[in-house]
């Protein structure tokens, strides 16, 4: 990844009618013009990068990936334990062998 960030950027505006939205215009950053959406114009903006320390955002971002991966494991993993302590708790008797 570069570490030279711009300081602007420009972004085309897509705006857009579809028959979801009430006649309400939509604003988009890609065409969906192809997707049923109506195209009504585009505008080009011209946008100020926010001033932020990438290495500290990438960080922010692996760590809430983590925590989402901490989540799924425990989601998923606290019902089988669940079921082990279920059948660890039932006394197992096995049948005495016929003298």
């Amino acid at each position: 990844m570069s570490n030279t960030i711009p300081d602007t950027i420009e972004v085309t505006i897509y705006f857009h009618l579809s028959k979801y939205s009430n006649g309400k215009v939509d604003a988009m950053c890609t065409d969906m013009s192809k997707y049923g959406y109506i195209l009504l114009g585009t505008e080009t903006v011209v946008l100020s990068v926010p001033k932020t320390d990438p290495v500290e955002a990438e960080m922010n971002m692996l760590e809430a990936c983590a925590e989402e991966v901490r989540d799924e494991y425990f989601r998923k993993i606290t019902p089988i334990e669940q079921r082990i302590r279920e059948l660890t708790a039932i006394e197992h008797k096995p049948e005495s062998d016929s003298e």
